[in-house]
């Protein structure tokens, strides 16, 4: 059941929904045939525990982000809990919320994540998680 849903851009939402008694906040790429949307894989569901960590670094986040954009190198990878993290590296663009798996000793990024580009998706984003807090302010 969808409590909440903030466009992002044309195709990328965040979303709240619960599901079996448990609150998640999705951040997720959208498919459109006629007048439906269909989620797709592209995207990270966080529960509470999660997008509070998310919410606790945005600090940190939107610092590397502006260092980037001015021009700074940035290698910045911040755990959010269990194997999920942000990450803003150069010289992509864009944060990156995914989980991480072990191979051989190595941590590798999942399918699981996106990419949200720097710009006003970056701007939507922001103020969508704002928009989201306030929203499930009681819970968290």
């Amino acid at each position: 059941m969808h409590l909440q849903e903030i466009a992002i851009n044309p195709k990328t939402f965040v979303t709240v929904s619960t599901f079996r008694h448990v609150t998640y906040v999705h951040v997720r790429e959208y498919d459109v045939y006629g007048n439906k949307k269909y989620p797709t894989k592209k995207g990270i569901a966080l529960d509470l525990r999660r997008f509070k960590s998310l919410l606790l670094h945005m600090v940190e986040i939107r610092e590397a982000v502006s260092k980037l954009i001015s021009g700074e190198k940035v290698q910045e990878r911040i755990h959010l809990g269990d194997a999920v993290f942000a990450s803003i590296k150069s010289p992509y663009r864009c944060v990156q919320i995914r989980r991480y798996y072990s191979l051989d000793g190595k941590e590798l990024p999942g399918q699981k994540g996106i990419a949200i580009k720097f710009g006003n998706d970056w701007a939507n984003f922001n103020e969508a998680i704002d928009q989201v807090e306030k929203g499930l302010s009681a819970e968290l």
